[in-house]
């Protein structure tokens, strides 16, 4: 990724983090690999969603996706748990019996899990997802790999190991 979008991406964090109102705010120490590009970012009051794709994919037709998400939370927050179960919940909804589920590792405050679909799922072709869960006691976040091909071994184990090195800095 070039420096010049390396900032960007850290920037954009920091300016949210800031307009979060937050008197403690916890920020995630993320960047993403050299290799992939910022191709979506949306904002609203109480999240921010960053996309990135292997450079020289597009969005809208990626076979690989990283996703970061970081979400305002209040008393009532569901901790990372609750926020798997709610998530499988809807998604098993949605798609019943299409979707595998499994939990990598659990810790206070952070969840690592992992998913995918064995047929087509909401127009979606099959996909497998690693994603880790991070909360502070203000900020979320949700840090995801995607891919629409088979997730080999080796891919997994270099995703786990990514995504664990994620962590927050107070």
């Amino acid at each position: 990724m070039p420096a010049a979008t390396s900032r960007t991406c850290l920037l954009t964090i920091v300016l949210f983090a800031l307009g979060t109102g937050a008197q403690a705010q916890e920020n995630l120490k993320f960047l993403p690999p050299p290799d992939w590009a910022l191709a979506n970012t949306q904002q609203t009051r109480d999240e921010l969603l960053m996309e990135f794709v292997p450079k020289g994919e597009k969005i809208d037709n990626w076979t690989e996706l990283l996703t970061f998400q970081q979400l305002r939370r209040g008393r009532e927050s569901p901790s990372p748990r609750e926020f798997y179960e709610s998530v499988k919940q809807v998604r098993d909804k949605r798609c019943p019996g299409l979707t595998e589920w499994a939990i990598v590792e659990e810790a206070e405050g952070a969840l690592l899990y992992e998913w995918k679909t064995t047929g087509l799922c909401e127009n979606q072709p099959p996909q497998s997802e690693l994603v880790r869960l991070i909360f502070g006691r203000n900020t979320g976040y949700r840090i995801a790999f995607t891919t629409r091909s088979p997730l080999t071994s080796e891919t997994r184990t270099k995703w786990i190991e990514w995504l664990r090195g994620l962590s927050l800095s107070r």
